[in-house]
């Protein structure tokens, strides 16, 4: 993203702009963070209550982002810089903020980005993984495995196993997709939503759908009974496998499960 499309996005404390340059070293100056949510979700003392402020503070600075028509196109962990500090084995938020949006895109109403693999695998939409048409729905659905990760510490899409290729790697990627996230309205939509640049991976998400069956059944993150209720139901909207019918980061916000901070 442009430095001048950072400008209008100053104002919002929950996004991370550049403050400065130092144009002879070709350098970027930031405020300084205490470190990334990644590292911070490993340590003790991270309370449910400090877990929901980071994440609906993450939120404030995506639905500005989106406001803005501005595709982050790389939401991870990583890129959600936190300033906490930790007492008595307690950690205490101070402030959180979404960066990386250098790699941002300007995206005015009607155009989208398509044909690229935007953002990390672990964290990417099931739209950017067929490079199909890409929209802020993408970072929604990024976002949803941001916020599982960090209340559950659980990272969907990753795979620890060695020695896979890429296309037996993808194949065990859409298997999650559709086991935790895709019921059958959304499956469909997101089907017809794929175009024929697409068509490798509709016929892959379709061959894949086949497989499931009474010994091998679907995992619908919705009949994760052991975690709470609202928060399936956030992660569930944020998911939808059809991009068109994703919750927006501004109504996220509303939802109840961020009542209580």
């Amino acid at each position: 993203m442009p430095l001048s499309l950072q400008t209008p996005l100053a104002g919002c404390s929950n996004l991370r702009v550049v403050t400065d340059t130092i144009p002879e070293h070709l350098l970027f100056v930031y405020e300084y963070f205490t470190g990334d949510l990644f590292d911070l979700v490993g340590e003790e003392g991270v309370s449910l209550a400090a877990k929901k402020t980071i994440l609906r503070d993450g939120f404030t600075g995506l639905a500005a982002l989106h406001e803005n028509r501005i595709l982050n196109g790389d939401i991870k962990p990583n890129n959600i810089f936190v300033d906490y500090e930790i007492s008595d084995g307690v950690v205490h938020v101070k402030r959180t903020q979404i960066g990386d949006l250098e790699m941002g895109s300007d995206l005015p109403p009607g155009l989208n980005v398509r044909g690229a693999l935007l953002g990390n695998p672990m964290w990417r939409s099931p739209e950017s993984r067929a490079a199909a048409r890409i929209n802020l729905p993408s970072d929604v659905f990024s976002y949803g495995l941001v916020c599982i990760f960090t209340v559950l510490r659980q990272i969907i899409f990753r795979i620890d196993k060695e020695g896979l290729s890429g296309a037996e790697r993808e194949r065990i990627i859409v298997k999650r997709l559709l086991s935790y996230f895709g019921d059958g309205p959304g499956l469909v939509g997101f089907l017809g939503y794929l175009d024929d640049e697409s068509a490798r991976w509709r016929d892959l998400v379709l061959a894949v759908a086949e497989e499931f069956n009474p010994d091998d059944a679907r995992q619908p993150f919705a009949m994760w009974n052991d975690v709470d209720e609202l928060f399936r139901d956030l992660i569930v909207k944020m998911t939808n496998l059809d991009p068109t019918q994703r919750i927006t980061a501004k109504e996220a916000l509303q939802h109840p499960w961020f009542q209580d901070v």
